[in-house]
């Protein structure tokens, strides 16, 4: 059944939330996102495990809540490219995620989504040219606003998934469900062309993707992806067997003096899950992630899918594994609630050759039950995670903007965080005045907030205690490193304390 009812319609309501609730939360509590993601992802889950089959409950409102938020994030587009309504003073095209590249991945979630739904539309329909009239539309739309969005990762991966649908129509030609998902990439990358129309006759390499490889090429060396990747595999040749640890890139980056043009950004990420892997946890468990993803790649054989469930669990991962090559999705919540939900629809989808969706799956049997305990166990955390988040996030705020009850003595009512007491301590190195007698406090936690967040703050409070303590050495260390990454806020201190 295409149109999900009740359940499965207030599944897809949640499943759009995730993704329209950006310029609702930010700054200091922007991590609400993710939780309110989790809580969803949680609360799916129960709801689909009470149901004899849970597919016919998910596969619904997951394609419905992916279409109705891409295409609510393409409205926004819209408004924001023809300067019709901004939040921001940016000029990108970012619709509500405030990321180009996540708007164009979004974009391509919601065409694989639509692909599935024109799959198994219903057969009820008065009129189904109308039906498939409407899909192609759609699709047209969530393909231009990936054009406007100049977005370079989005363009290649509807281009890949156009050109897999192609190849799998033209070797199963007599099944339905490639031909439906085709319609719907051939419309998109019909959008995509007739939103470069308007460019015709000005002046194009100054608009969209073209914009963007000139603005590229006129950048900083030091801002390009390759000076970061650079750094980042020199880092790796110096810890390739157990990596810096896991959340310790931005500290690795921050100490090392490196060979090759340095990253001009504090760096926290990668931007290449492989990388990512091998520069944290060590070559040896990047190569048995990525050994144990292509062999559920090569089990899957997504070359030979012919049933629309199974085809939208992998139009789901694939536009997420390949922005992950690029950049860092799988640290967004709603990517990972798509990511997660996209392979429960493999786990549990029986391969199947006929084109209609499944009217049942994989038995659950016994593991029902364990999984909505976990599930219900899961809830329960991210609830208390949420509420440690929130209070520890008041640290961080205006005291008008803090709940009434943080207003006052605020560092000592979140004092007990239990996921967050990193953040209460950055929050209080940046709250303590360095003198003589709290320098050797200041010093050990400013070594401490170093690793946790290498930023200008943090090495200003330890050049001071470093001074105040007689660290010539480590004062000396440091000075170097602080230079090379600040250069416009520590250049200034090559001046030296006396008897330095």
């Amino acid at each position: 059944m295409a149109v999900p009812r009740r359940t499965p319609w207030l599944l897809a309501i949640g499943l759009t939330s995730i993704w329209l609730v950006y310029p609702i939360v930010s700054g200091p509590l922007a991590l609400l996102r993710d939780f309110w993601s989790w809580f969803v992802l949680c609360i799916v889950g129960l709801l689909c495990l009470r149901q004899r089959n849970p597919l016919n409950h998910l596969l619904p409102a997951l394609a419905w809540g992916l279409a109705m938020a891409a295409l609510a994030n393409a409205g926004q587009s819209l408004l924001q490219a023809y300067q019709l309504w901004r939040n921001t003073a940016h000029t990108d095209v970012y619709g509500f995620l405030h990321q180009r590249n996540q708007l164009a991945t979004l974009c391509l979630l919601g065409l694989a989504a639509l692909g599935w739904i024109h799959a198994v539309r219903p057969t009820s329909l008065a009129s189904k040219r109308l039906w498939a009239n409407g899909i192609a539309a759609m699709s047209g739309l969530l393909g231009a606003v990936i054009s406007l969005s100049a977005s370079r990762t989005g363009l290649l991966g509807m281009v890949l998934l156009w050109l897999a649908m192609e190849a799998l129509v033209l070797r199963y030609r007599s099944s339905s469900a490639p031909a439906a998902m085709q319609l719907t990439l051939r419309m998109a990358v019909l959008g995509y062309v007739l939103a470069l129309v308007p460019m015709l006759g000005t002046d194009a390499p100054s608009l969209g993707i073209l914009a963007r490889q000139n603005a590229q090429e006129g950048a900083n060396v030091c801002s390009s992806r390759l000076s970061l990747w650079a750094n980042v595999l020199e880092l790796i040749a110096i810890k390739p067997w157990w990596g810096w640890g896991w959340g310790e890139l931005d500290y690795a980056h921050f100490v090392t003096l490196f060979q090759s043009e340095r990253f001009c950004a504090l760096l926290s990420n990668a931007h290449n899950l492989p990388l990512q892997l091998a520069v944290e946890l060590g070559i040896p468990v990047a190569l048995a992630a990525c050994s144990a993803a292509l062999w559920c790649l090569f089990r899957g054989t997504p070359w030979r899918e012919q049933h629309p469930d199974r085809l939208l669990g992998w139009g789901l991962l694939l536009p997420i594994v390949l922005h992950s090559m690029l950049e860092y999705p799988w640290w967004y919540g709603p990517f990972q609630v798509t990511a997660a939900l996209a392979m429960w629809i493999l786990w549990r989808s029986p391969h199947r050759d006929d084109h209609h969706s499944s009217t049942h799956s994989v038995p659950l049997g016994r593991y029902r039950n364990a999984a909505s305990w976990m599930l219900a166990a899961g809830l329960a955390l991210v609830i208390f995670a949420a509420a440690d988040y929130v209070r520890a996030s008041q640290i961080y705020l205006q005291p008008s903007e803090r709940l009434p009850g943080f207003r006052h003595n605020t560092q000592q009512q979140i004092r007990k965080s239990v996921f967050f007491q990193d953040q209460i301590d950055f929050a209080d190195l940046g709250l303590t005045a360095v003198d003589a007698e709290n320098a050797a406090t200041v010093h050990a936690l400013a070594l401490k907030m170093l690793q946790f967040s290498p930023e200008a703050m943090v090495g200003e409070k330890l050049l001071a205690s470093t001074h105040l303590l007689g660290l010539k050495d480590e004062y000396e260390y440091y000075q170097v490193r602080l230079t090379i990454a600040f250069p416009d806020l520590f250049t200034q201190r090559q001046t030296k304390p006396a008897g330095y």
